[in-house]
């Protein structure tokens, strides 16, 4: 289906334009918001050019960029020769090289680790345009990494990237949309052989004659995606088959095939014809695009009013691009009164359902204060989102098919590349990677602790964006010092801060830091309180948190029969005590020593066994009486 374009050009302009058509209108929202913020760094950037030379790559440079690439390609990531090529290259500005320097400084794949030589190239490389790089600054000063943390900054970094993808999402296929998927749970594998296993039994289908697999199959090949290429022709041919049956949006989709000239001579006037019969059947599909035919005045005279009428209908029956139309309409008030605040709540909803055209006004509204009170730190979160469906999320799907097909050196370096640029997903994927300490190419020389120390890094970015899987993972390397230095209190204030957000892992922990005085003051009840949210956090603990309640109840009403843990053994762990002097009875020791923080998953061990007995036991008692029933 068409598209128009409508986003804000530049730092203060907002335009209407309509694709392949001669009349265009536009509009314009200056936006003064940090005018002298984005001076002072337009002279920061023109000051970096200067230094690192021309921002135009020379020939030296762009023959030493392709062999750099070539040798990395051909698996020699870790090269020194490869880092060598990068820096000649970025000697002679090349853009793409300084990034290329800013990502193996950060890993140290083939020098020393050096975060604030990274952040001089990321800037050399920003200056030119790289986009990784603006949105891997972007993302430095949104949370202060290195960098003065400062919205109105990371907006200007960020504003680049996201208008890039709003331009070429404007032209429908443009922008593909990647499965995100996280690699340690190997669900994105079978999601994938699902949809295959669905897409197969659509074609099967719509091969058999079925109308709705028919417009399904029809879809895949107009837009392309999931295994299909674009093939309008083909496209056509499964709307047609659809339509002959009476499937209204088949009819409309057959209509937009007409006025665009896909896979069929363009026909504006049998495009009309199409869009009316649709609309009779009740198309959303149809009401929209007869509605962009009188927006457009084509086929038909203009005629804002009709457009609106139209767009309203599909609206009301949820149709996306409908809403973004709306709102558009309602931001220049043609064919209806100008309402900034309308507009902004039909942006919100198309938004809401990934419509980047519409993410990016609505970003820009936020910004300036149109429709409602200004707010950076919203526009900033959606420019962020925008942008990340652009080059970075190609990126993640280089790693993710590397990963796959097991090239773990290739995949990781492409997490690199994406988790550098602040991609939360590819933060968590890379930390996954390097905690499973594989061997290869890049990690060769690693020791334990450079795994745990890179591992702990990303998990930290990602926890600094609301992972709290992350932010878990990271209470775990603070509490046993994995790729750190051992910190009970900052693996305390880690699990408290992923309990507020009810993760029922940090919570359990929490309440066996209470149990056993790690970190607090014992306390009973709060190590009950803890353990009770845990549950009621997720159905999966359940069972665990029977288990450590059952051991609970024995810490306190047992244990202290036979001596007080604090006075006899302190804070100690089971071979401290094991090896250490007897200062109490032998009933005593033993008791303490069992239930230890240490030996819990022992005691709930075996309370599982005892569990599990008890219930075979009554599924055993149940069998024979339904076996012998009363008379």
């Amino acid at each position: 289906p068409w598209v128009s374009e409508c986003w804000f050009l530049g730092a203060g302009f907002l335009g209407l334009r309509v694709l392949g058509r001669t009349k265009a209108r536009q509009t314009c929202v200056v936006l003064a918001t940090m005018a002298w913020r984005i001076a002072a760094l337009a002279m920061a950037a023109a000051t970096l050019a200067v230094a690192g030379g021309s921002s135009s790559v020379t020939n030296d440079a762009r023959s030493t960029l392709v062999a750099a690439e070539a040798m990395e390609e051909a698996g020699g990531y870790a090269d020194p020769n490869v880092g060598k090529l990068y820096a000649a290259a970025a000697e002679h500005g090349s853009a793409e090289a300084h990034w290329e320097m800013a990502v193996q400084s950060t890993l140290g794949w083939t020098a020393d680790w050096d975060e604030e030589k990274a952040l001089v190239h990321l800037y050399f490389a920003s200056s030119g345009n790289h986009t990784l790089a603006q949105m891997a600054l972007g993302f430095r000063h949104l949370h202060g990494l290195g960098v003065p943390k400062s919205c109105a900054t990371a907006v200007l970094y960020y504003s680049e990237p996201a208008k890039s993808v709003a331009e070429r999402s404007a032209v429908p296929g443009n922008v593909k949309r990647v499965e995100r998927f996280r690699i340690d749970t190997g669900y994105g594998r079978k999601m994938v052989d699902r949809q295959e296993e669905v897409v197969e039994y659509y074609r099967y289908s719509a091969d058999l004659g079925d109308t709705a697999a028919q417009l399904v199959i029809g879809y895949l090949f107009n837009e392309g995606g999931a295994g299909f290429e674009k093939d309008r022709k083909k496209a056509f041919e499964y709307f047609r088959k659809a339509a002959e049956k009476g499937e209204p949006d088949a009819v409309a989709q057959l209509g937009h095939m007409y006025a665009n000239g896909f896979g069929v001579d363009k026909d504006l006037d049998k495009a009309v014809q199409l869009f009316q019969e649709a609309i009779n059947d009740g198309s959303a599909s149809g009401s929209y695009g007869m509605g962009y035919m009188y927006l457009a005045g084509e086929g038909v005279e203009l005629d804002h009013s009709r457009a609106y009428q139209n767009f309203k209908v599909a609206a009301d029956k949820k149709h996306l691009e409908s809403h973004f139309h709306l709102g558009v309409l309602h931001l220049l008030g043609q064919g209806c009164r100008k309402d900034t605040a309308k507009a902004l709540r039909y942006f919100n909803i198309a938004a809401q359902h990934g419509h980047t055209l519409s993410m990016y006004n609505l970003a820009m509204m936020y910004l300036k204060g149109h429709g409602t009170v200004p707010s950076c730190n919203s526009a900033l979160s959606i420019l962020k989102s925008v942008a990340e469906q652009g080059e970075v999320s190609e990126a993640l799907a280089t790693a993710y098919k590397s990963f796959n097909n097991r090239h773990f050196d290739k995949a990781m370096v492409w997490y690199s590349r994406a988790a550098l640029a602040g991609f939360e997903l590819a933060q968590i994927n890379l930390a996954w990677l390097l905690a499973q300490r594989k061997r290869t190419k890049i990690t060769a020389k690693w020791t334990k602790d450079d795994f745990g120390r890179e591992a702990l890094k990303f998990h930290h970015l990602a926890a600094m964006q609301g992972n709290v899987a992350s932010l878990l993972e990271t209470g775990d390397s603070f509490y046993y010092g994995k790729g750190v230095e051992q910190n009970i209190d900052k693996s305390l204030e880690v699990y408290m801060q992923a309990g507020r957000s009810n993760h029922p892992q940090a919570l359990f922990n929490l309440g066996m830091m209470y149990e056993h005085a790690i970190g607090v003051d014992k306390d009973f009840h709060m190590a009950r309180r803890y353990y009770d949210m845990s549950a009621h956090a997720s159905e999966e603990a359940a069972v665990p948190v029977k288990l450590a309640l059952a051991k609970l109840w024995i810490h306190m009403h047992i244990v202290p029969y036979f001596g007080n843990w604090t006075r006899i053994f302190g804070q100690k762990s089971a071979s401290e005590v094991a090896g250490g002097p007897l200062h109490a009875n032998y009933v005593s020791r033993v008791a303490e020593r069992f239930f230890l923080q240490d030996t819990d998953t022992f005691i709930m061990a075996v309370l599982a066994v005892v569990l599990a007995a008890l219930l075979l036991e009554r599924a055993r008692r149940r069998t024979l009486v339904a076996g012998n029933p009363a008379p």
